[in-house]
């Protein structure tokens, strides 16, 4: 089937009303006509932000609307770490807040909203050869907090956050060692707890999610020095405790012996959904298997490795109805100087289906990552993709780009171009999935420097 546009969309609810006033020959009332939702003309906001300092999400939502932004800007001789609010009422974005004390430069943050208003954000500071971990948290009622140190001496690390609760995975690379720190909004952060040992001589990628109660999933990348590279899995639960980590990618049914580029999506009771990339080997250039997947339940663990697609997902998001939908590359990622095509596809519960290559979204580069492109799920069970990527090959300029995959049909909108309405070099993009199946999508500028963002409403 193919993609429906937005004027198939509208020809449908059309129909839909005619069929059910009798066909046009009956005496009922015709049903109200609700006017289809567009976005709203962009705005943008000048500033020197850079989005090739984004770790994650930082673009969020409460429950009444209001908006939160980190930002990393030019300032004072150095990148520093602001926030951004935008009240429900409209009153525009308000004043830049600093969240540093510190001259050092910030990287990597991350932010977490819950509908009642609270989040919080987790960010990365290197002064010289000084590296720490820091975070901060917002109340509606006195604003941020001064900063917080979490860790010392990491660079790497995962967060993960849901409606108060958060999970933060750090990597310490001297000591081969990973370890975990739990937030709630009413107890605040926990002590650092030691994550299961595994094999390995470094890790190449962590991602971690978090369920409404608190419990947790992590999946982190190796390399062990030969021509193996495990994908490891570790739950835990909001009162403490980890699981044996779980090698996901090392079983005879799975093509290869290296896993790279995992993802995990989590569902607010604890059911996730997991990806990960199998080659044939860690060597370089490898062969591309394809994408592997793995469903967890709290209750009864893991099923068994099943293949997915032959593209690499980079982006995942899952539904509250166990539905899915990805994003990703062809061909290999993994291969240097490559042209790539953004793919998509959706995952009914039992089985994934390929949507196939996206009209444009030619991408030159080796992910969708780094604030690249953002998937979302709404309340409604829709899902929206941001992206940059060039329109082909021979494009040297790069767009941002938006597509909606619908819940009722698992099918996709065409892409639209956000920056076709303007006259600029789009960096990373944010897009946040909002209550009745609106959305909002945010992407940082090249010159000149800001953000502008538009609303699905």
């Amino acid at each position: 089937m193919r993609p429906w546009t937005a004027s198939a969309w509208i020809q449908a609810i059309l129909a839909a009303s005619w069929l059910a006033c009798g066909g046009g020959g009956g005496t009922g009332t015709p049903p109200p006509v609700v006017p289809a939702k567009a976005w709203t003309p962009p705005v943008a906001t000048p500033g020197y932000y850079f989005a090739d300092r984004i770790g994650g999400q930082v673009y969020g939502a409460d429950g009444a609307g209001n908006r939160h932004l980190l930002l990393v800007a030019s300032s004072g001789g150095g990148m520093r770490l602001f926030a951004r609010r935008y009240p429900a009422a409209g009153q525009g974005w308000q004043s830049d807040v600093a969240l540093q004390t510190s001259q050092a430069e910030a990287s990597a943050p991350y932010l977490s909203v819950a509908s009642d208003g609270g989040a919080v954000a987790v960010w990365r500071e290197t002064l010289d050869a000084d590296v720490r971990i820091l975070a901060a948290r917002y109340l509606p009622d006195s604003g941020w907090s001064a900063p917080q140190e979490l860790a010392a001496g990491i660079w790497d690390y995962s967060f993960a956050g849901r409606e108060g609760r958060a999970l933060l995975v750090l990597w310490d690379r001297p000591n081969r060692a990973m370890s975990a720190r739990r937030f709630s909004a009413a107890g605040g952060w926990s002590s650092q707890e030691a994550l299961p040992s595994t094999p390995l001589n470094d890790v190449l990628e962590i991602r971690s999610a978090i369920d409404a109660s608190g419990n947790g999933l992590v999946l982190w990348s190796v390399t062990t020095g030969g021509l193996d590279a495990p994908v490891w899995a570790s739950a835990c639960t909001a009162s403490g405790g980890w699981t044996a980590a779980k090698a996901l990618n090392q079983e005879s049914t799975v093509l290869g012996t290296a896993g790279y580029y995992p993802r995990v999506a989590m569902r607010s009771t604890g059911e996730a959904l997991v990806t990960w990339a199998q080659f044939a080997d860690a060597g370089f250039p490898a062969i591309a298997q394809g994408t592997y997947y793995r469903t967890y339940a709290p209750a009864s663990g893991w099923s068994a490795p099943e293949y997915a697609m032959a593209d690499v997902v980079q982006v995942l998001a899952l539904g509250e109805n166990g539905k899915a939908a990805s994003a990703g590359l062809r061909p290999n990622p993994h291969l240097a100087n490559a042209v790539f095509q953004v793919q998509t596809a959706f995952f009914s519960g039992t089985r994934w289906s390929s949507h196939g290559t996206l009209a444009a979204g030619a991408f030159s580069g080796s992910s969708l990552g780094a604030g690249q492109s953002s998937l979302v799920a709404d309340g409604a069970g829709n899902f929206h993709l941001g992206f940059i990527a060039a329109h082909s090959a021979s494009d040297t300029r790069a767009d941002a780009f938006y597509v909606r995959y619908d819940a009722a049909t698992g099918q996709r909108t065409l892409p639209l171009t956000f920056d076709g309405q303007v006259s600029v070099e789009p960096g990373g993009i944010q897009v946040l999935g909002l209550p009745g199946g609106t959305a909002s999508a945010l992407w940082f500028t090249g010159w000149p420097y800001g953000f502008t963002f538009s609303d699905y409403k």
